[in-house]
Formats: structure tokens, C-alpha cells, sequence
């Protein structure tokens, strides 16, 4: 940048293209809002944790070499509701 130029800074920023400390305080705000609400949907569906468990598991017994194929067939299983819920017993 030449001498003499200014470069406008996005709106709200400080000068040095950082956040302002009240931005920063309302971004880490936003993110334990977002953990607590992600951990509050993760405990009342524990069918997500057991489905997850049962894939890693697969994975890593099977190996598969295309891991994409592999996950598209895994999560578009019909029998995989009944997979999960005998995991969970």
C-alpha cells in the first residue's frame, strides 16, 4: 500500500483488522450459547452418539477403502434405526 493511502478497515473493526475487545466478548458469548445449545440437543438424542459409535466401530473393523462409499452406504442403510437401537440395549 502506498504511502498516503488508506485502506478502510470493515466496519466495527479496530484499525489492525483484529476484533475489538466488546466483539470478541460478544463472539465468545455466541460460542458457549452454540456448545450449550449443541450439548442440550446431544443429550436428548442419544440415538446420534450410539449411530456414531456404531460406524467408527465398522470403520475401523472393516477398513474400508473408499471411506465416502462406505459412510453413504452405512447412513442410507434401511435397517440402520434397528442397528442403533439394539447398540443402545
Amino acid at each position: 500500500m502506498e504511502e498516503g493511502s488508506a485502506a478502510a478497515e470493515p466496519s466495527g473493526m479496530a484499525p489492525n483488522g483484529v476484533l475489538t475487545a466488546a466483539q470478541q466478548s460478544k463472539l465468545d458469548e455466541d460460542l458457549i450459547q452454540v456448545r450449550l445449545e449443541n450439548e442440550r440437543y446431544l443429550r436428548k438424542h442419544p440415538e446420534l452418539h450410539a449411530m456414531l459409535d456404531v460406524f467408527s466401530q465398522r470403520v475401523l473393523r472393516e477398513r474400508p477403502s473408499d471411506l465416502s462409499s462406505f459412510a453413504a452406504s452405512f447412513f442410507s442403510d434401511p435397517d440402520l434405526q434397528s442397528v442403533v437401537e439394539d447398540s443402545m440395549q
